[in-house]
């Protein structure tokens, strides 16, 4: 894979998808509730399990607002230091939810082994000024202008291609939330939980 492909990963939050890819299938409930029915999922992993797949979803809902924010801007070109900083600061939060999660699936079925840490070293290099954001839409121009020729501006290709990714990421944050939401609508399901875990 080239830089501007790993990088596009990054930029639509494809990597996220999958890593979380197991949890997004319809089928995980019925695993889970296979483990139920042998004892490996207890009513305090179940607990541990949908309160960290909150935190996941709520740092996922955040990337992906950074990021689509990145992209807007960078139709023009120039990326704000502030947004770039605002979207480092993110990342480092989502370190320890994404390794609570992947220790809770491993506690639950050692088979299930998430590895967090190649997708959190992405996201950090996406959030650095020379080799992240502004360096994938650098090279982002040059491959449109290079595309676009003469029969189109390579600044409509430019922007028609932002465009792509925008609704590439738009897809694949409604994917996260979905699947993670039905995950947790199952466990609440499942398992009684004290009406302490679920604010009003």
């Amino acid at each position: 894979m080239d830089q501007l492909s790993a990088l596009t990963e990054v930029a639509t939050l494809n990597i996220l998808v999958v890593l979380l890819r197991p949890l997004l299938q319809e089928e995980f409930p019925v695993a889970l509730a296979a483990h139920k029915a042998a004892g490996t999922l207890s009513q305090k992993r179940a607990l541990l399990l949908y309160k960290v797949l909150g935190e996941v979803a709520n740092l996922a809902a955040q990337l992906h607002t950074r990021h689509r924010f990145l992209l807007e801007t960078g139709r023009t070109g120039q990326l704000p230091p502030d947004h770039l900083a605002a979207m480092a600061a993110i990342v480092p939060q989502c370190e320890t939810p994404l390794r609570h999660l992947a220790a809770t699936l491993r506690a639950i079925h050692p088979v299930w082994g998430l590895k967090p840490q190649t997708v959190v070293d992405r996201l950090s290099q996406w959030g650095d000024g020379a080799a992240g954001a502004p360096r994938f839409l650098e090279e982002l121009r040059w491959e449109m202008a290079r595309q676009a020729g003469r029969a189109v501006p390579w600044r409509q290709a430019f922007s028609t291609r932002l465009d792509q990714l925008l609704a590439e990421l738009d897809v694949n944050h409604r994917q996260i939330q979905d699947g993670l939401a039905a995950v947790r609508q199952w466990l609440r399901t499942a398992f009684v939980f004290s009406e302490e875990f679920f604010p009003h």
